[in-house]
């Protein structure tokens, strides 16, 4: 399992804290996910390219802070 999801699991199913950055974008894709249809089409996605995407949702986030 990559380090994003790590971090993400730890953060939505045990409250680990992670930087202000990473939890908005895991609160994002916490909602995404809880969609029919999108959750679908996310586990879809190769798991670099997923974690391709929440690197760089963390950096546009973290440069509009």
């Amino acid at each position: 399992m990559k380090k994003i999801f790590q971090k993400y699991y730890r953060h939505i199913l045990d409250g680990a804290i992670v930087s202000k950055e990473e939890s908005i974008v895991f609160s994002i894709l916490e909602d995404f996910t809880d969609r029919r249809g999108l959750r679908q089409a996310w586990e879809e996605i190769n798991e670099d390219i997923q974690e391709e995407i929440l690197k760089e949702w963390i950096k546009i986030v973290k440069s509009n802070l």
